[in-house]
């Protein structure tokens, strides 16, 4: 079934997601958002720094993932640079 029969019968595909992040406040919400969505199945989040580092967003995360019923998700830390810095 393609994705627009499956709209037209009131049914959603599921979507496999690796979420890549630095979970500032939009990022958290986004997060918490798809934790939320039944069709979604997080593989696995990434920590990538942002206004801190990568060990403290991936501390954030594991604490929201907890928070939204998620421990199972796994979080990597990524690298310590944030995109764009030399």
């Amino acid at each position: 079934m393609s994705g627009e029969q499956a709209a037209a019968a009131g049914r959603r595909e599921s979507v496999s997601l690796l979420v890549d992040c630095d979970t500032g406040i939009d990022d958290a919400l986004a997060l918490a958002y798809l934790c939320s969505q039944p069709q979604v199945e997080l593989v696995a989040v990434s920590s990538t720094p942002g206004n801190v580092g990568a060990e403290q967003v991936a501390r954030n995360n594991l604490s929201l993932l907890e928070l939204c019923g998620r421990p199972d998700v796994p979080v990597a830390i990524g690298p310590g640079l944030r995109c764009g810095s030399r």
